[in-house]
């Protein structure tokens, strides 16, 4: 169950994640490195929050302990992310859209197996 749980709080997020992307790209014509610099942090609230109260709902670690440790598993994805947009977008030539789909696939078993042996570890 707790994995359908992430699930769905990933694909929330991915909504939230996808749809500034859009607006900030498509309607304000920002070059996608700043968008994705702006959508991230907001798509990593939403799902910290989402996580930490629906998916993992920890018992241990205090709140400040464990955002220290997101934030870490989030910089960590969020290299992985931007650096596979650069490869399949930048390099290959491959659609904005579908490299942000992909760079998302390769931080989602990262994610969870770190958050819940390490993030919200109770």
């Amino acid at each position: 169950m707790q994995i359908a749980r992430y699930l769905l709080v990933g694909l929330t997020t991915f909504c939230v994640y996808f749809a500034l992307l859009h607006i900030i790209v498509d309607l304000f014509a920002v070059r996608y490195p700043l968008a994705v610099a702006i959508a991230y942090p907001v798509a990593v609230l939403v799902h910290f929050f989402f996580n930490r109260k629906y998916t993992f709902r920890p018992t241990g670690d205090t709140l400040v302990r464990q955002i220290v440790r997101y934030l870490i598993m989030m910089a960590v994805s969020y290299v992985l992310q931007v650096s596979t947009i650069y490869a399949l977008y930048e390099l290959l030539g491959v659609d904005f859209y579908f490299a942000v789909i992909c760079g998302i696939g390769t931080t989602l078993v990262l994610g969870f197996v770190l958050q819940k042996r390490w993030v919200f570890a109770s």
